[in-house]
């Protein structure tokens, strides 16, 4: 599992769509918003941490939907037309 400095580094490296690259890289919101605490602004660090907490996934969501979810419970059956 990486980390989200490598994130850091990959992000801040890259010659891609930071923007979409930044969305595939899953970190919570309360890593993310620790490091930015730690950067300066006007950094390239600064600029790829604020679109990594763009794409931090609400965690709350998250669980509710695998708690409420389970794989038993949805009818794979055919239905009858």
């Amino acid at each position: 599992m990486a980390n989200i400095k490598d994130a850091v580094k990959t992000l801040t490296s890259s010659y891609g769509d930071i923007n979409a690259e930044a969305r595939s890289w899953n970190f919570s919101a309360k890593e993310v918003d620790a490091e930015l605490a730690k950067a300066k602004p006007d950094t390239a660090e600064y600029v790829v941490l604020n679109l990594l907490k763009n794409s931090v996934v609400n965690d709350t969501i998250v669980n509710t939907v695998k708690d409420t979810i389970k794989p038993d419970a949805i009818d794979t059956k055919e239905s009858e037309v």
